[in-house]
């Protein structure tokens, strides 16, 4: 009978504990099920010098799956070959004034990100445009 009492005993300090820690480190609150509601920030979903020479397509993909609400693509017309670079291919991704940018780094969801892309010129003498 003696060793019911101990383990009772134990049981209760055990259990104690458990309520006791639980709440302070966050484990015993349930996990927010979309980070955006909880938080007005957002990671980047990559570093800049993985984005850039990706297609302006995927990357705004990329970037709208991580929460971001206001991408905008704006296009560079240096191509007259495609030589060097390709139709679509990401130049250079701005937001907040920066061109660089990490992992780590977090913005509102509703921070205004540009990319802008390498494009072929318009060309606006031609007939039947």
């Amino acid at each position: 009978m003696r060793r019911v009492g101990v383990f009772h005993a134990i049981s209760v300090v055990l259990a104690a504990m458990l309520c006791v820690c639980l709440p302070a480190c966050g484990k015993g609150q349930p996990a927010q099920e979309n980070p955006v509601k909880q938080s007005d920030l957002v990671n980047m979903p990559a570093e800049s010098e993985e984005l850039v020479g990706r297609d302006c397509q995927e990357v705004m993909d990329l970037l709208t799956q991580a929460g971001f609400t206001n991408v905008v693509a704006k296009p560079h017309e240096d191509l007259m070959v495609g030589l060097l670079h390709n139709d679509g291919e990401v130049e250079k991704i701005t937001v907040n004034g920066t061109t660089e940018f990490t992992t780590e780094t977090s913005y509102p969801h509703d921070q205004e990100i540009v990319i802008t892309y390498h494009t072929y010129q318009v060309d606006i003498d031609q007939p039947g445009q």
